[in-house]
């Protein structure tokens, strides 16, 4: 193990950081006027310098050490972890949140996009540090790894496992020859995703503070919000706007859940592969079908007499929760059960592969479907050669092996994070949406506790860092971090 590189690699992500750190300084005291708050920023913002200096003098010059296969786990893994860690030096220093364990919650919860949070009065804080909480979405929800590859040609040494590591990619999608091209165009989609939203929100009569937060978290699919009641806030309010503002927000909810490789294919004039794409496809039907299913129920159910409204909430709600953003218009934690278990579904399967979103991807569910449906077809045939299609490609059994070892592995870890979350907390159905939630990157769960009008407060010290945890497993999804707690992955070979 090549711990010198690792370093190395570090000190330039947490440069990185040390930017955006310096960025919120400038904005506090020249946009904000919060001048209390700008010294929470600063301070943080050289704690970060002078740890990346650190880091550069015992690991040396970036690009000098090749990053090896086993080094991109562990770097990758603690790329997060030190995200996380420094992301939450303003909270405290703020004094907004004391506590390290509720502040390294929060940070990790915005970098891993999930949305998740302790504070029980968002709209108290200043709004300094909503800006740097929607912040943390935005740079999540891009990448920290990816923007360092796309934008420092030293680290062209290892950068595809580093990428492979921090973005899943769809089966059969073939790599890119030039790394760094296709991470600057990852970005400039991912920009101006933002800038439209941003212009759209702010065109519907949106504030500026209000837009940029509010895009930060639904292109990121991240979910904060500088409102107590999520999204619902404007409705609540009487605002005229309040059903153009989600259905923008719907739209780029989803946008940011649609893998990159399908934009940078029409941004290189492929369009041909939006409509032969297997996984887009399966997503928006199950997008369409569960919209549906929520109204109709709704209505059926009595739960909402007017089926306009049925309809309205149902689409921004099954929106959010598969997009794993995590918005909300309204508490469906109160809704019939069916609607809540659907939902449940939802945050299991999550967006698409190669996009901003959490979840199991609903091209592994198709592949699990599909290889469940060719088994109860060899129980009858036996004999029967059959072999798998996604799209114009045939499968290998290897894809298929490692698709489904994943869907298992997946299922086996929330278990074992309900499990743990169980033994600390009472609620039976709190826990099993914490753990899903978290390991989906969604951030509210369907329970009274958890859901979209409460926060995690409630939670036990131990259970936060459980659930942070797990926010990194599913941000990572799963192998990068799991292979570092191996015994094996740490013996010299």
């Amino acid at each position: 193990m090549d711990f010198r590189a690792v370093l190395s690699m570090q000190s330039v992500l947490v440069f990185f950081i040390s930017i955006f750190l310096s960025l919120m300084t400038f904005l506090s005291v020249n946009v904000f006027h919060e001048y209390s708050i700008s010294y929470a920023f600063l301070f943080s913002a050289l704690i970060a310098v002078f740890s990346a200096g650190i880091m550069r003098l015992i690991g040396g010059a970036p690009g000098a050490r090749s990053i090896k296969l086993r080094e991109s786990f562990l770097t990758v893994t603690l790329a997060w972890i030190l995200m996380s860690l420094f992301g939450s030096f303003p909270y405290i220093f703020s004094g907004s949140i004391p506590s390290f364990t509720d502040a390294y919650f929060e940070s990790m919860s915005g970098f891993t996009t999930t949305g998740a949070s302790i504070l029980t009065d968002v709209e108290s804080l200043p709004r300094s540090i909503l800006f740097w909480r929607a912040m943390t979405n935005f740079v999540g929800g891009g990448g920290i790894v990816v923007l360092t590859v796309a934008i420092l040609p030293a680290l062209s040494v290892g950068g595809v496992q580093l990428v492979s590591k921090e973005a899943s990619s769809p089966l059969g999608q073939k790599k890119f020859p030039k790394l760094k091209e296709i991470a600057r165009q990852i970005w400039i989609i991912y920009l101006s995703l933002n800038v439209l939203s941003v212009m759209m929100l702010l065109a519907g009569g949106m504030s500026w503070f209000d837009a940029f937060s509010h895009t930060f978290a639904a292109v990121a699919t991240g979910g904060f919000s500088p409102y107590n009641t999520s999204v619902g806030y404007y409705a609540a309010q009487g605002h005229p706007s309040a059903l153009y503002f989600e259905i923008i927000l719907s739209v780029f909810m989803l946008l940011g859940s649609i893998g990159f490789y399908l934009q940078f294919a029409l941004l290189r004039g492929d369009i041909s592969v939006v409509y032969k794409d297997p996984q887009l496809r399966f997503y928006l039907s199950i997008v369409f079908v569960s919209i549906v299913f929520i109204a109709a129920h709704l209505v059926l159910a009595e739960h909402v007499q007017d089926a306009a409204h049925a309809l309205r909430f149902a689409s921004f709600s099954v929106i959010s929760v598969i997009t794993t953003t995590g918005f909300a218009t309204v508490d469906f934690a109160r809704w019939p059960e069916f609607d809540r278990f659907l939902l449940v579904v939802l945050m299991f399967i999550g967006g698409m592969t190669g996009s901003t979103a959490g979840g199991m991807k609903p091209l592994r569910v198709l592949v699990g479907m599909k290889q469940s449906i060719y088994e109860l077809f060899r129980s009858i045939h036996p004999k029967q050669v059959y072999a798998m299609k996604m799209g114009e490609q045939f499968l290998s059994l290897d894809q298929v092996r490692q698709v489904n070892t994943f869907l298992l592995t997946y299922v086996i870890v929330y278990l074992g994070g309900m499990l743990t979350l169980s033994f600390f907390e009472k609620d039976f159905e709190t826990v099993a949406t914490m753990a899903i939630a978290a390991l989906s990157s969604i951030g509210p769960g369907t329970s009274i506790e958890n859901g979209p009008a409460a926060n995690y407060a409630f939670a036990q010290p131990v259970s936060k860092w459980v659930f942070t945890f797990l926010m990194l497993l599913g941000r990572l999804e799963l192998y990068p971090v799991l292979v570092i707690l191996t015994p094996w992955y740490w013996r010299n070979h």
